[in-house]
């Protein structure tokens, strides 16, 4: 598609205020303008020719002198007013394109005097009028001196067009002349007061007054001339304007203001306030996305197919509504998730979409937080903040009922030293539980926001309140795919048929609260054997996750419908000496996907996961009743599966999105190998010595991620 230009020279002027029928000569010559291309048209004294290589115009394209009638729009006047104009919008925008219309050379009597206003009125009409006949013009700049017929602006507004006039130098209460018709243009006008480098509102400028809410501010000065005012103001308002509409044409004149108003920095009162209005412009903030973050996606009623230069890829083309749009905000994924961002270099340069529909390219990994990024010396931390306390409720000679409580500790002092030693502080709710034992065998226990991971512990003659794993990382030694939040609601209920047997089953139904946030079910059966120096347990378990898969947001752009994966999970312990044991655990799962429509993920293949750690154990080794170990893991990596993956990245002049799909493996293509080693001594009743030290090689299953080191040491203090 391509506009073109009218270029006119024009002999004589229709004076239609004084009803007064002029001939008129009209010269035509075409020039073609490139599709998308934006004018905005400075309704000023022209630009002076020594300026013209400088600034954004080209041979050709449409300019008038309206004093002279004369193609060539030449600055004659003293202060050179319509080139710092001009200088001023190129310093914002120096791309966008300038149409210079001239209808003044400065006059000997004030601007506002009748005779000046009587001789300006048919210039500006005559301009105005051109404008609203160019429809490459999309933005006005306009002085609020110049006098216009009010018909010929509500005419540019509906024809698209921005409209941007200064609010005057007088220092008034708010804006004059001109300036009071903006309010008349259904939000497609823009007056705009000037500001100090400050950010002050400046002594000269009209404030906001009654029109604040279609006012705001801009800096008064430019380069080249001690000369300062709102009408430089109004230049850089206007030159961000043509930035925002040429690249997003599709945006009307009054999301364009709408737009501006609202990314602006507030100043003076909180608030649109009767001084700065909206406050300060924002070029940055105008120009980034602003609100939601989108990424379009497509929909199968408005899809067509095309052919695809790219032979490892399909493009698909939606409609102008370009499908559904799911929230970047909510990408948040797992372990599969996180592979598939590194198998798909589509995604890197993926389209979205901001919440004026403005299109952006992004690489989404650098969106992307990672549900559990791993082991570390803040994770170390992080559980050490929790403070644990147990209270026997009933007792009696058949019957024990325990409860157990989980707060972030208080009155605690830690001296530390390493690296990582503080991460990013996450909020972590407090816990309960219940858990109740009977002479015959019987055990159940009932907690919220309490997973209660120890109820069928397999740890080797330790009681299951001394926490004697957890002081390592990994998830391989735990139930990885049990659900992936803490919080919700956790049950378990327990059988002894023989002293060295155990049986039961577990179920939890998780929901950590959060507007993306993880929602899962999960049961598993429980069996186990353990004889003096030895045990084993084994686990099948089912999770269900409700727009989650493994871990991952729910409602984001890389969001499943639903995610089942059913797990079984071997552990065993074998005590090598009375102060030495060694752990060891397996998982492997198989999860089935069901697609969710919004979202850029479609038709998965069944999904096969698998972990496992070993580890040694000790006590009393150093000193009575301290603690080490070291283990050697792997978490818990997809090793089978794939997906169809549509990334949207392209959107033409017409709006319609286009889509790349591929066929895209969930594999990653590394391995991460975790090493910890921990040592723990209780120096006296108050204070305990901590250490702990984690070496990950290929972290999160990246082949390109280079090793990384956690060292953590301690001394806590509790009263």
């Amino acid at each position: 598609m391509q506009f073109y230009m009218l270029t006119i020279a024009l002999c004589t002027l229709v004076k239609a205020v004084r009803r007064t029928a002029v001939g008129l000569v009209v010269a035509l010559a075409i020039t073609p303008v490139p599709a998308g291309a934006v004018l905005t048209a400075i309704v000023d004294s022209g630009i002076k020719s020594s300026d013209r290589l400088t600034l954004p115009i080209d041979e050709g394209v449409l300019e008038y002198d309206f004093v002279r009638n004369d193609n060539i729009a030449d600055d004659k006047t003293y202060n050179r007013h319509g080139t710092f104009m001009a200088r001023t919008f190129n310093q914002v925008a120096a791309t966008e394109r300038i149409m210079p219309l001239k209808v003044t050379e400065g006059q000997k009597l004030p601007t506002l005097h009748p005779h000046t206003q009587k001789a300006l009125l048919p210039r500006v009409n005559a301009a105005l009028t051109l404008v609203n006949n160019t429809p490459a013009v999309s933005i006005v700049l306009l002085n609020r001196a110049w006098p216009v017929d009010t018909a010929l602006l509500k005419t540019a507004a509906s024809k698209g067009k921005v409209v941007v006039i200064n609010a005057g130098n007088k220092g008034q209460n708010e804006p004059k002349n001109t300036a009071k018709k903006i309010p008349l243009l259904n939000g497609a006008g823009i007056i705009v007061g000037g500001h100090t480098a400050k950010g002050i509102i400046a002594g000269i400028s009209n404030r906001a007054g009654s029109l604040k809410e279609h006012y705001l501010t801009a800096l008064y000065s430019t380069d080249g001339t001690k000369t300062v005012g709102s009408s430089f103001a109004s230049a850089r308002v206007a030159a961000v304007a043509a930035m925002i509409r040429s690249q997003n044409p599709q945006l009307s004149n009054a999301q364009v203001t709408a737009l501006l108003f609202s990314t602006a920095t507030d100043a003076g009162a909180a608030g649109v306030d009767e001084i700065y209005g909206w406050g300060l412009l924002n070029k940055s903030r105008a120009l980034n996305p602003v609100g939601d973050i989108t990424v379009p996606t497509e929909e199968t009623s408005e899809e067509t197919t095309e052919e695809s230069a790219d032979e490892s890829s399909d493009e698909n083309v939606a409609g102008s509504a370009g499908g559904s749009g799911a929230v970047l905000a909510a990408l948040v994924v797992g372990g599969a998730g996180y592979a598939l961002l590194g198998n798909n270099p589509d995604l890197k340069k993926t389209l979205v979409l901001d919440e004026y529909g403005r299109a952006y390219e992004l690489d989404l990994e650098t969106r992307v937080t990672i549900r559990h990024p791993g082991a570390s010396a803040g994770s170390v931390l992080e559980g050490l903040d929790n403070k644990q306390t147990e209270e026997t409720l009933i007792k009696r000679s058949d019957f024990q009922l325990t409860a157990r409580y989980r707060t972030l500790a208080a009155n605690r002092f830690s001296a530390g030293v390493g690296s990582n030693s503080v991460d990013a502080a996450r909020t972590r709710l407090a816990g309960m539980s219940f858990t109740g034992h009977h002479t015959d065998g019987f055990r159940y226990a009932f907690g919220l926001n309490d997973p209660l991971t120890e109820f069928f512990d397999n740890q080797p003659g330790a009681a299951p309140s001394d926490g004697y794993l957890m002081a390592f990382q990994t998830d391989a030694f735990q139930s990885p795919l049990l659900g992936y939040a803490n919080q919700g609601l956790h049950g378990a209920l327990g059988f002894s048929p023989r002293s060295r047997w155990q049986t039961g089953l577990t179920f939890s139904s998780a929901n950590d609260g959060r507007r993306y946030g993880l929602k899962s079910d999960s049961a598993s059966l429980n069996a186990g054997y353990r004889k003096d120096r030895w045990g084993v347990n084994l686990q099948m378990g089912l999770l269900a996750e409700d727009g989650n898969l493994l871990g991952g947001a729910s409602a984001g752009a890389l969001s499943v419908d639903t995610a089942t994966t059913f797990s079984a999970n071997l552990a065993g312990h074998v005590n090598l000496h009375q102060k030495w044991a060694m752990v060891a655990n397996y998982t492997d799962s198989l999860t089935q996907v069901d697609d969710r429509a919004n979202s850029l993920l479609h038709d998965f293949s069944s999904l096969r996961n698998n972990s496992w750690g070993v580890g040694l154990l000790g006590r009393n080794i150093v000193a009575a009743d301290d603690a080490i170990g070291m283990a050697w893991s792997r978490p818990l990596r997809t090793h089978a599966g794939d997906v169809t993956v549509s990334v949207p990245w392209r959107r033409d002049l017409s709006g319609q999105i286009h889509y790349k799909t591929a066929r895209t493996s969930l594999v990653p293509d590394g391995a991460e190998h975790l090493l910890e080693l921990f040592y723990r001594r209780q120096l006296t009743r108050q204070l305990q010595l901590f250490a702990y030290l984690a070496h990950r090689t290929e972290p999160l299953h990246r082949q390109s991620a280079r090793p990384e080191s956690s060292i953590l040491a301690l001394i806590r203090y509790r009263p």
